[in-house]
């Protein structure tokens, strides 16, 4: 595969797989006749591999280290296993991290304090289903979405309480 080919396939830029290849990520790429770079089946793999861990979060010096204990074999096993569990454990305290800052985004939760009328938003949703049936799927979806679905039974209870007072089916 050509440079072109690769960088299209994985949506890395020329330039991406050029540095890797420079600083020694990638193993030595063959040149076909004309002086391009040939990637073969060995060196496609390694572009997923590095890419795949560099969206894991893996610094560059980090994956340095990795390829450099491969290399020297299997006495470094240990080391590189070391490596995968800190970007492992890096990765579980982004994603909780991630966590809580959707838990405080999310309606409702206990602390969250800018959505005191949050159960009248609910209300004003049910009422456009209501009123426009044809949405209704929508909006109840839209509710599952963004609310808690015991939170969004009780506002169903509610409205639908307020209907049969009213008298309106």
């Amino acid at each position: 595969m050509t440079i072109d080919e690769v960088s299209k396939k994985f949506n890395l830029t020329k330039d991406t797989l050029r540095y890797w290849e420079r600083i020694g990520l990638l193993p030595e790429i063959q040149r076909n006749q004309s002086g391009y770079r040939d990637y073969d089946e060995h060196a496609v793999n390694w572009v997923y591999y590095i890419m795949v861990l560099r969206k894991a979060g893996m610094s560059i010096e980090s994956l340095s280290e990795f390829v450099k204990l491969l290399r020297e074999g299997d006495q470094t096993i240990a080391a590189r296993k070391s490596l995968f569990i800190e970007q492992r454990d890096a990765l579980i305290e982004r994603r909780d991290n991630i966590n809580k800052t959707l838990r405080y985004l999310v309606p409702g939760d206990l602390g969250c304090g800018f959505w005191p009328n949050f159960s009248h938003f609910i209300v004003d949703l049910i009422m456009q289903a209501t009123l426009f049936d044809h949405n209704r799927n929508w909006y109840r979806k839209k509710l599952k979405e963004e609310v808690d679905i015991c939170q969004c039974n009780r506002a169903i209870h509610r409205y639908h309480q307020g209907l049969s007072r009213s008298g309106v089916h």
